[in-house]
């Protein structure tokens, strides 16, 4: 039981009734709102889904930056480790300089599938800025960001990885989050999850809103079920990590 429970019940047995009525009271006026780094709160259901444990290991797949709207932040504060990859060299120097040793950083785009090339074309908006939220290596996403109006993109050459032998290459995974434009739900169909016991995974979709009917049969079909969607992100959890 935790230390704050406890405290809780042994004044429930101390104080009359009314006393701990108004203490609550006053209590829920004064106690500070959780503060989430996500776009939409979704760290605060990450936390608590893995009850609020302060050790465990994240990949962060597209991690932009280490605090602004970040998925994994919040696990960083309470303790976590993790690795982040990312196709820009500045995101990936701010994200060490923020979380220092408890996190690795890889320069690479991840693909589903191996193949015999070390490097992919990755489409890059707003170039000078440095922090884009677009860039992508699908090129047909790229095409249809830019008739919506993001302006034009630059191609440049990065490292890739695919995702089954970065997965080999780190720790144990408890969660995975993956926010790469466009790749995301092939990403998923590429994990061999008899081999990778991942306990929660964290996408982007903004195409179907939850994805396709083969991948939610996958991931069913390997244990996990639908915990959450925060418009764009899907969440899906193993059971037996409940």
């Amino acid at each position: 039981m935790k230390k704050r429970r406890r405290f809780r019940l042994f004044l429930e047995k101390i104080l009359p009734k009314k006393l701990i009525v108004f203490l609550f009271a006053i209590y829920g006026f004064l106690k500070p709102p959780k503060r989430s780094y996500s776009q939409r709160g979704e760290d605060l259901l990450v936390y608590s889904y893995f009850d609020k444990r302060n050790t465990g290991f994240y990949l962060d797949i597209g991690c932009y930056h280490p605090k602004w709207i970040s998925n994994t932040y919040l696990l960083h504060k309470k303790g976590w480790n993790g690795v982040a990859l990312d196709i820009d060299q500045h995101k990936l120097n701010t994200f060490k300089f923020a979380r220092g040793k408890k996190v690795k950083v890889i320069k690479a785009a991840v693909i589903p599938k191996k193949t015999n090339k070390n490097t992919i074309d990755a489409y890059k908006f707003f170039s000078k800025r440095g922090w884009s939220d677009s860039d992508t290596v699908d090129p047909e996403l790229a095409n249809q960001t830019k008739q919506k109006g993001r302006g034009k993109y630059i191609v440049e050459k990065v490292p890739c990885i695919d995702i089954n032998s970065l997965l080999e290459s780190i720790p144990k995974v408890d969660f995975i989050n993956i926010d790469i434009e466009g790749l995301d739900t092939k990403i998923i169909e590429a994990i061999d999850l008899d081999r990778f016991k991942i306990d929660l995974i964290l996408f982007e979709d903004n195409t179907t809103y939850g994805s396709t009917k083969e991948l939610v049969d996958k991931l069913e079909e390997k244990g996990y079920f639908h915990l959450f969607t925060s418009v764009g992100s899907i969440c899906y959890a193993k059971n037996k990590a409940l």
